[in-house]
């Protein structure tokens, strides 16, 4: 039987996880902006990373039902072998929403109801997690307020990430950790990382060895008991065989041929006091009033490479060593593994290529290491795993460094910091919030009723070169159109009128097919064999120029909109 006791316990915790939820949730309404939130509202999603992603949406709403990958976005980026996860991100909320909104009428994004799940599951998992070191109910609150405005979290949101800022996914492997007993959480766990961003999917994988190991060996050895080593290789093969199959269904085994070229970017060691994020631009209110951190000029990577604990957690550094080293033996028999991983992961962010401030200097690693740096664009983004840790221990060591006065006193005192901490943060948030909820008209200027007529018997667009947006071209003159934007006018024209293009917006570098579909397109045109359906933009006028020279009919050349075009044959 439940005691009385038991039950208000539960059902106090269950109040708790309301309210916490709730709160959440109105906050995140507020971050991401009330009138963004309808399925309908598209405006704010017209610009930047994540105006890529909506098109690549559209794209994917608009292709076959069935089809194989399930992940295809075949119009998008023509023989190119687009695939969600490498164009638009989330394919756990893209495939359904595809199938559900198939037959429904007009615009259609989901990205603000992810934003606000990631919310309320940011916060319903943290005051979980708090809850197995034995804090109150007041310090579990508070400490889940740190955590749901965790800074790493909030500037990933701003920077319109909104795939990799699902960081309960983190938080949710972190209690997986310490709460699993089958593995069967984990493989659903791994198998929606790798759906969402495959990031944040390797940061899961390590915390589920971590799991495995400090359940069949580290618990086995404390009880002076031989390893598991039945268990690791059984479930092992579960996780390998999920992680495979998971891989296999959404496509991403065609990602292998643009997996190298990356690896620039790595961690500032001082990443998690410097609340810098630009040469302008700082999280912290308090570090902006320090002349050194205010003047100092940053590296390039560091925007990328942002990892700023906050202020609070910054200040509890101190008190989590000095309960490591109290504890350590409860830490090695209890959070070893999952603390290795971790420091394993941070490493794997600042490279051998040190950066400490503004001294820098190269350590040995070993040719493999370098290898899989490669796979990653952007490594620092594994410091968020060990970030995570410190920030979590940190509220812990100063809860429990309060029970050393009155309860009373001791709750207000920790109101105080954590009011500060979120005051402190309020220059950051606010960026971010601004960055992410602010809906301008859209600047599309493909406007003249023209582009109707001509696209009633084409349905095809063949940008002249083709383009790699993640690499700079050696032509000055189209370096100067794709900073212009317009390449991103065309792709929302493309996608709200169901065309296909001949280039894609990719989560990595994929020059390979862009210089294949620039040769194909100028073939073309040197033969005067252009391609039924099709129109031909030109990203400058000198190459317009000498194209049109080659038609026997100079009227398909046009100008419109300051587009410069060429038209292929109407579509029989």
């Amino acid at each position: 039987m439940v005691s009385a006791k038991g039950l208000s316990s539960r059902v106090s915790f269950k109040a708790e996880q309301w309210l916490l939820g709730t709160a959440a949730l109105v906050f995140g309404a507020w971050f991401v902006g009330i009138s963004n939130i309808p399925p309908s509202a598209t405006e704010w999603l017209e610009r930047g990373d994540i105006g890529t992603q909506y098109v690549a949406w559209q794209f994917f709403r608009n292709s076959p039902l069935l089809q194989w990958p399930i992940t295809a976005i075949p119009q998008y980026g023509s023989g190119w072998g687009t695939i969600v996860p490498g164009a638009a991100g989330n394919a756990l909320a893209a495939i359904p929403a595809k199938y559900l909104t198939r037959w429904f009428d007009g615009e259609f994004q989901y990205f603000a109801i992810w934003i606000l799940l990631s919310f309320v599951l940011q916060a319903l998992i943290s005051v979980r997690i708090l809850r197995l070191f034995s804090l109150s109910q007041a310090q579990r609150v508070l400490g889940t307020i740190v955590l749901t405005v965790s800074p790493v979290f909030i500037f990933r949101l701003g920077m319109t990430h909104l795939d990799l800022a699902s960081h309960w996914m983190l938080l949710l492997a972190i209690l997986l950790y310490f709460n699993a007993n089958r593995h069967f959480p984990w493989l659903v766990l791994i198998s929606a990382s790798i759906a969402v961003a495959l990031y944040l999917s390797v940061m899961v994988v390590g915390f589920w060895v971590a799991w495995l190991v400090q359940r069949s060996v580290v618990e086995p050895l404390t009880r002076r008991e031989r390893p598991n080593v039945a268990e690791i290789i059984r479930v092992g093969v579960f996780g390998i065989a999920t992680i495979a199959i998971s891989m296999w269904v959404l496509g991403l085994f065609s990602l292998a041929e643009s997996s190298r070229g990356a690896g620039f970017f790595r961690l500032n060691v001082l990443a998690w006091a410097n609340s810098d994020f630009s040469s302008g631009d700082s999280y912290s209110f308090l570090a902006r009033q320090i002349p050194y951190l205010r003047n100092r000029q940053l590296f390039a990577e560091e925007g990328e490479g942002f990892a700023y604990l906050g202020s609070i957690s910054v200040a509890a550094l101190p008190t989590l060593v000095v309960m490591a080293i109290r504890y350590r033996a409860t830490v090695v028999r209890k959070m070893l593994p999952i603390t290795l991983i971790a420091f394993a992961f941070w490493l794997f962010a600042v490279s051998n290529r040190v950066v400490i401030g503004r001294t820098e200097f190269t350590l040995w690693a070993p040719q493999v290491v370098t290898e899989i740096r490669q796979v990653f664009r952007a490594t620092p983004r594994f410091a968020w795993p060990l970030s995570y840790l410190v920030i979590i221990g940190g509220w812990v060591s100063i809860a429990r460094l309060s029970r050393r006065v009155n309860s009373a006193v001791a709750i207000v005192a920790l109101s105080l910091l954590v009011m500060l901490h979120v005051i402190d943060s309020a220059p950051g948030i606010h960026w971010s919030h601004e960055r992410l909820s602010s809906s301008e008209p859209s600047t599309n200027r493909l406007l003249s009723k023209d582009w109707e007529e001509i696209f009633i018997e084409r349905s095809a667009i063949s940008l002249v070169p083709s383009i790699d947006l993640q690499l700079d071209s050696d032509d000055a003159a189209v370096a100067a159109w794709i900073d212009s934007g317009r390449w991103m006018d065309i792709l929302n024209f493309a996608s709200k009128k169901n065309l296909t293009l001949n280039f894609a917006y990719q989560g990595r570098s994929r020059g390979d097919l862009a210089n294949r579909a620039t040769t194909k397109a100028r073939g073309e045109l040197l033969s005067g064999e252009l391609r039924s359906g099709v129109v031909y933009f030109f990203s400058t006028e000198a190459e317009w120029s000498l194209a049109s020279r080659q038609l026997s009919n100079e009227r398909l050349a046009r100008i419109i909109d300051g587009y410069h075009v060429i038209l292929g044959p109407e579509e029989r």
